[in-house]
């Protein structure tokens, strides 16, 4: 069992859970971090932080795996924006980064606890600890999130890539398939979007067979296959209006264009832990970043969803890379993009009555 009282339990040592650890043990409270997996931080793809300037700590050196400078967009294979050597960001060693912030923090944490949702206790050991309290905080991913999700699926292939993001869309699919640097002597090459997994592995077998990107790993047999689900909803206003509360991806704090993960659902746990340690209300961080962010990309996806092919390529075409980066790093409003489409009336319109309408965020938006 674990020692001593706590003040609060975490359930999940994933990104959200670890730096709601770091903050909330920061502010000198005592948090149990409970995690089911025999290490944290262990969900399968999802390793990239394309900008670690917003971030409140300092990602561990021994826990960055490559350095990330820049970025490539295609739409339909053509050159959408180059931002090589702009820049700051990581792909992680998730289990190092989420155990150094949880050990920072001063929390406590305890591996193969695994949580019953039904009956709100978890199980530690031979152990049973009542989850039903206030103090509980559910940050286990998208399994607890009852918001709309997509499939992603990637392989790991031996090689080596840039340190840059490759990231080719397909305005059919509405997703987009990736070319990543993994771990020094790997490349990560995957596909997500609104598609069933099987159709995203036809897709991924297409992509590696004939696409000039993937024409270097030709005949290399993959390292592993990874799939998972993201939450693309928007964030789940009640997660944070009633006990158990729940962040990062289990709240829905993802960016639903881009699938990011990683850092909105830390900048989220960490948003949360301020609010807690000032006694402000958990739903005081709807009125912020990321979760503005979250939701200006959320009214997007639904307009984009409403588009014809033609009218999503024209979209994409027609704001330039510096809006694409804003809007992909959640740091964009909704003026910046009015202005960019100012010469395309009918698409703005249309983007514009789903902002107006709030259309898609789960829950009722923010």
């Amino acid at each position: 069992m674990p020692g001593g009282k706590w003040d609060y339990l975490v359930v999940g040592a994933g990104p959200a859970g670890a730096a709601l650890a770091w903050r909330l043990g920061r502010a000198g409270f005592r948090v149990l971090v409970a995690e089911a997996l025999p290490r944290p931080g262990m969900k399968p793809c999802g390793r990239g932080i394309p900008d670690a300037g917003d971030l409140p700590f300092r990602v561990p050196g021994e826990c960055v795996v490559r350095r990330i400078r820049g970025a490539r967009l295609y739409v339909d294979n053509r050159e959408a924006f180059n931002i090589e050597g702009s820049l700051e960001g990581y792909i992680v060693d998730r289990s190092c980064l989420a155990e150094a912030l949880i050990s920072e923090g001063g929390a406590e944490l305890v591996t193969r606890a695994f949580y019953n949702k039904r009956r709100s206790f978890i199980r530690i050991g031979g152990h049973l600890l009542d989850a039903r309290r206030d103090r509980t905080i559910i940050a286990g991913g998208h399994p607890y999130y009852p918001g709309e999700k997509i499939e992603a699926v990637q392989v790991l292939l031996p090689g080596d890539w840039p340190d840059r993001l490759d990231i080719f869309f397909d305005i059919e699919l509405i997703g987009y398939y990736w070319v990543f640097p993994s771990t020094p002597g790997l490349v990560e090459i995957g596909v997500g979007g609104f598609a069933p997994m099987a159709r995203l592995r036809e897709l991924l077998n297409g992509f590696l067979r004939r696409h000039p990107a993937a024409e270097p790993f030709h005949g290399k047999e993959p390292v592993k296959l990874e799939g998972a689900r993201i939450a693309v909803g928007g964030v789940w206003r009640r997660g944070l209006e009633e006990w158990p509360l729940h962040i990062g991806e289990a709240a829905g704090f993802v960016y639903p264009l881009t699938g990011e993960g990683i850092r909105p659902s830390m900048l989220s746990a960490v948003r949360l832990g301020d609010a807690l340690a000032s006694r402000n209300s958990p739903s005081s961080i709807l009125r912020g970043e990321p979760a503005r962010g979250i939701t200006l990309q959320r009214r997007i996806l639904e307009a984009v969803k409403s588009m014809s092919p033609p009218e999503r390529a024209s979209l994409l075409t027609s704001i330039p890379g510096s809006l694409h980066v804003k809007v992909a790093l959640g740091r964009a409003g909704w003026r910046d993009l009015a202005r960019a489409l100012v010469r395309r009336p009918r698409l703005l319109a249309k983007i514009a009555r789903f902002i107006r309408a709030g259309g898609g965020d789960h829950g009722g938006g923010v």
